[in-house]
């Protein structure tokens, strides 16, 4: 069986983003080619191209985004923020949840979340 290089099947590794992704049913290769291996340190720029998952444009409305993350076995930041997806540029920056609280301690993993909608002309 090939090393796995991305996202590992345990309880604690990022529930939110499994329940919501589906991943629990996905083969071990269908998991790694869509979690790839973990980001490396420093700024990273994130996209969405504002389609659903069968290619199709979304309608114009404010659309929720979230980035988890295990900082510890146990200990998770999710980052949660919405954005306005419609005529006009827009931005907004996500709140931190902790969980449990005491993973605020835990060591710093995510900082600066944050949205950006440009539309196309």
């Amino acid at each position: 069986m090939a090393r796995r290089k991305g996202y590992i099947r345990r309880p604690q590794s990022c529930p939110e983003w499994v329940k919501a992704s589906g991943l629990a049913n996905l083969s071990d290769a269908a998991i790694d080619a869509i979690s790839g291996p973990t980001q490396k340190p420093g700024h990273v720029n994130l996209s969405w191209d504002c389609t659903d998952a069968s290619g199709k444009t979304v309608q114009p409305g404010i659309y929720t985004y979230k980035i988890e993350g295990n900082i510890s076995w146990d200990k998770r930041v999710i980052w949660m923020g919405k954005i306005n997806v419609g005529k006009a540029a827009s931005s907004s920056t996500a709140v931190a949840t902790y969980i449990p609280d005491a993973a605020r301690t835990a060591g710093t993993l995510l900082t600066e979340v944050a949205a950006k909608f440009q539309p196309s002309r």
